[in-house]
């Protein structure tokens, strides 16, 4: 009921050039760090280097936010092999368009920071396809009353088909039951020789941030279920005292989105590093035949 559609009319603002710091040289890490956690968000210039040279300081100044990376699924496209060891560094997906979500908050697999890198693009690239960032703290303060009280009470539940590594070609695909160490699932099953892990996982409509206990909307309730392969059904349950008001309720929350869309310019050598508790983040339409790369980590 969530679905959201970009405004093929409205101009999107631009987050100002000023916002990105440039780092050319070395960098102070708990600076860094500070302006992460009071923002949410992090951009930087790296320059116009070659790409190994980008990557290698990306990937230095990504772990300097944290450790522990993780991947949501191995659909992703891995970089090739010739390229530095990057460890789990993978391509984004290379959809037409994405709306807005915070990564993998379908399943217990959510990181809590996501980094983007462009490592090169296309002139006429840059002036399309810009990847949206909606701050889910901000958004949660400007909705209704109405709406925060129903939603405060309302959860997502998914079934999932999440990607796993195949045992063996030659396993037989018989799915067993399986465990998994997380809250909020269950039924779940894996298939070895599919290489696929099938689960049931129930969240909450409202994002709890785990470190300052602030509230804010980030979830997987606003794309097409279709567009995401892992998703085999997903089901808003709105809090039940709120019946017949479901309509009021989504145009509140969709006008909400709509007002609080910015977006990124990306260039060569850009990055991005986004709290995944209370950002989401998407994409505009672009023609893909343009080139354009931009990783993820």
């Amino acid at each position: 009921m969530f679905t959201f559609e970009y405004s093929k009319s409205k101009h999107y603002p631009s987050i100002s050039e000023g916002f990105y710091d440039e780092i050319r040289g070395g960098f102070n890490k708990e600076n860094l760090r500070k302006k992460f956690l009071n923002n949410g968000i992090v951009g930087i210039d790296l320059g116009n280097s070659e790409e190994d040279i980008l990557v290698k300081k990306f990937y230095e100044i990504s772990d300097c936010f944290g450790s522990g990376a993780v991947r949501d699924a191995l659909r992703r496209r891995d970089l090739k092999e010739n390229t530095i060891n990057l460890g789990k560094v993978a391509s984004v997906d290379p959809d037409d368009v994405h709306r807005p979500h915070a990564e993998a908050s379908f399943s217990p697999a959510k990181p809590a920071i996501i980094c983007f890198i462009c490592t090169d693009i296309e002139e006429e690239a840059i002036h399309s396809g810009n990847t949206t960032l909606l701050d889910g703290k901000k958004i949660w303060k400007e909705l209704d009353i109405k709406t925060k009280k129903c939603l405060l009470n309302s959860e997502i539940i998914f079934e999932l088909a999440i990607d796993i590594p195949a045992t063996s070609k030659n396993a037989k695909n018989i799915r067993r039951d399986w465990y998994l160490d997380a809250i909020g699932v269950q039924n779940v099953e894996i298939d070895s020789g599919l290489g696929k892990m099938y689960l049931e996982f129930k969240t909450p409509f409202v994002t709890d941030h785990p470190l300052f206990r602030e509230l804010a909307i980030t979830n997987h309730a606003f794309i097409n279920p279709a567009t995401e392969k892992q998703i085999i059904k997903r089901q808003i349950k709105l809090n039940k005292d709120f019946s017949g008001l479901e309509e009021e309720i989504k145009n509140n929350v969709l006008n909400t989105l709509q007002n609080n869309i910015k977006v990124i310019n990306w260039r060569k050598g850009r990055c991005l590093f986004i709290d995944n508790y209370r950002y989401m983040h998407g994409r505009l339409p672009y023609n893909l035949k343009l080139k354009r790369n931009i990783l993820i980590k």
